[in-house]
């Protein structure tokens, strides 16, 4: 009543145990979901390296298939063309390709050359731009969860009843 009197009106009353107790468990809950959001995050940024690093596994069997089938073909079309290099031995069809192939007169090696000429570039640089990609989302995703759960300030959340969380 006295400081009523003089004007005092402006002060605040100290807070109850009540009212401590409750900001504190409005303070921890408010802590626990940010802990709960960066976690979820965090999952989601594995989450995502593991997609990248999936579809990069995938790409690399998907080419290695591409080789197979094109060996395979390319094999047929020769056995095709001359029906008796079934029956030869593997160190024989060796042996016989590196002879035909390097004939001066055919020029084999020039001759395909030119007719790929370029096309190695292209593929190169087609597979070099979806690999990065992947790689780079991912990349993006973790840096930025990880630079918001460094920036992260270390805390303990003590209860009223003064055990830890």
């Amino acid at each position: 009543e006295r400081f009523l009197k003089k004007g005092y009106l402006h002060m605040a009353r100290k807070k109850s145990f009540e009212e401590y107790r409750e900001e504190n468990l409005r303070e921890q809950e408010k802590i626990k979901q940010q802990i709960e959001d960066a976690r979820l995050k965090q999952l989601q940024a594995e989450h995502c390296i593991q997609r990248a690093e999936n579809q990069i596994a995938y790409q690399r069997k998907k080419k290695d298939k591409a080789r197979v089938h094109r060996l395979i073909t390319k094999g047929a079309a020769i056995e095709a063309i001359c029906k008796d290099t079934q029956y030869l031995m593997e160190s024989e069809f060796y042996e016989l390709m590196d002879e035909v192939l390097h004939i001066p007169e055919l020029q084999f090696h020039l001759r395909v050359a030119d007719m790929v000429q370029g096309r190695q570039g292209i593929v190169e640089e087609e597979q070099l731009g979806m690999l990065s990609f992947f790689v780079s989302a991912a990349i993006r995703r973790t840096w930025t969860v990880s630079n918001q759960l460094m920036n992260r300030k270390s805390f303990k959340i003590i209860t009223y009843d003064n055990k830890m969380l």
